[in-house]
Protein backbone atom coordinates (compact mmCIF):
# COMPACT_ATOMS: atom_id res chain seq x y z
CA UNK A 1 0.00 0.00 0.00
CA UNK A 2 1.48 3.54 -0.98
CA UNK A 3 2.77 5.46 1.82
CA UNK A 4 2.18 2.41 4.32
CA UNK A 5 4.10 2.95 7.58
CA UNK A 6 7.31 0.95 7.36
CA UNK A 7 7.33 -2.01 10.27
CA UNK A 8 10.03 -3.32 12.29
CA UNK A 9 10.24 -5.99 15.11
CA UNK A 10 12.85 -5.77 18.03
CA UNK A 11 13.91 -8.73 19.58
CA UNK A 12 16.15 -9.77 22.21
CA UNK A 13 18.99 -12.54 20.67
CA UNK A 14 17.78 -15.06 23.54
CA UNK A 15 14.27 -14.80 22.16
CA UNK A 16 15.32 -14.85 18.72
CA UNK A 17 17.33 -17.98 19.18
CA UNK A 18 14.16 -19.73 20.96
CA UNK A 19 11.83 -18.53 17.73
CA UNK A 20 14.40 -20.09 15.59
CA UNK A 21 14.78 -23.18 17.15
CA UNK A 22 10.95 -23.75 17.83
CA UNK A 23 8.75 -26.27 15.49
CA UNK A 24 7.11 -22.66 13.65
CA UNK A 25 10.80 -20.56 13.20
CA UNK A 26 10.10 -17.23 11.38
CA UNK A 27 12.09 -16.44 8.22
CA UNK A 28 14.99 -13.60 8.98
CA UNK A 29 15.57 -11.36 6.21
CA UNK A 30 18.68 -9.54 6.31
CA UNK A 31 18.60 -5.72 4.53
CA UNK A 32 21.86 -4.63 4.79
CA UNK A 33 23.72 -4.32 1.69
CA UNK A 34 25.78 -7.56 0.08
CA UNK A 35 29.38 -5.90 1.99
CA UNK A 36 27.78 -5.70 5.32
CA UNK A 37 26.35 -9.14 4.68
CA UNK A 38 29.28 -10.63 3.47
CA UNK A 39 31.13 -9.82 6.78
CA UNK A 40 28.37 -12.42 8.65
CA UNK A 41 24.76 -13.20 9.17
CA UNK A 42 22.69 -15.42 11.24
CA UNK A 43 22.57 -19.08 10.00
CA UNK A 44 19.84 -19.64 7.93
CA UNK A 45 18.96 -15.70 7.08
CA UNK A 46 17.96 -14.63 4.00
CA UNK A 47 19.63 -11.52 2.22
CA UNK A 48 17.63 -9.12 0.47
CA UNK A 49 18.85 -5.79 0.37
CA UNK A 50 16.34 -3.34 1.85
CA UNK A 51 16.11 -1.24 -1.55
CA UNK A 52 15.23 -4.60 -3.50
CA UNK A 53 13.12 -5.75 -0.30
CA UNK A 54 10.67 -2.53 -0.79
CA UNK A 55 10.87 -3.18 -4.96
CA UNK A 56 9.02 -6.43 -4.37
CA UNK A 57 5.17 -6.79 -4.48
CA UNK A 58 3.62 -6.42 -0.77
CA UNK A 59 0.71 -10.04 -0.44
CA UNK A 60 -1.05 -8.47 1.54
CA UNK A 61 -1.46 -4.93 0.31
CA UNK A 62 -4.86 -6.12 -1.62
CA UNK A 63 -6.52 -7.23 1.28
CA UNK A 64 -5.44 -3.78 3.36
CA UNK A 65 -6.84 -1.76 1.22
CA UNK A 66 -10.29 -4.02 0.90
CA UNK A 67 -10.43 -4.14 4.73
CA UNK A 68 -9.94 -0.29 5.27
CA UNK A 69 -12.62 0.46 2.88
CA UNK A 70 -13.30 2.62 -0.08
CA UNK A 71 -11.75 6.44 2.27
CA UNK A 72 -8.71 4.44 3.51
Amino acid sequence: MAGAAEESLEIEAGDLARALAGPAAPMVVDVRTPAECALGMLAGARAIPKDELAALPRRHDAHRARAAGPDG
